[in-house]
């Protein structure tokens, strides 16, 4: 028999597969944030950006149907504009938490941080709870 055929067989089988089995196995990411460009800390700004639109994240079926709950922090650089740019993820308790979240904050809209009364580019953590029974609102933004 070619070897070919039972593994394009097993790979068909797992294809279907919506088990819940052993999610929370898979290891939490923990990344460096590395940023380019000009921007200020938050500590360096006199006003920090405030969030003024979200769009939840959304919650990956499978963790919900295994109920696995967690939380990805992210690093983003608010633009003088409001608009978050260079989104990282410095941790994640789940890999399949990180997209979500990263595609949720790109929709975001803050009003800018200043500095001497001008708006700049900010960079600010930004922690999302995926959680079950609550909303999928983030658990706390500065």
């Amino acid at each position: 028999m070619k070897l070919w055929i039972p593994v394009a067989l097993l790979a068909v089988c797992l294809a279907g597969c919506e088990s819940t089995e052993g999610l929370q196995a898979i290891n939490p990411v923990t990344n460096e944030v590395h940023f380019t460009g000009d921007y200020y800390k938050l500590s360096d700004v006199d006003q920090a950006p405030t969030l003024i639109d979200q769009v939840p994240p959304e919650y990956p079926s499978i963790l919900q149907k295994g109920g696995v709950e967690g939380k990805v922090q992210l690093q983003i650089i608010v633009d003088p504009k409001g608009v978050p740019q260079q989104v990282q993820v410095s941790e994640a308790t789940h890999t399949l938490f990180v997209q979500p979240a990263i595609d949720a904050v790109r929709h975001w809209r803050y009003r800018p941080g200043l500095k001497g009364g001008q708006p700049v580019a900010t960079q600010i953590p930004v922690t999302m709870s995926f959680q079950r029974d609550r909303s999928l609102e983030p658990e706390s933004t500065r």
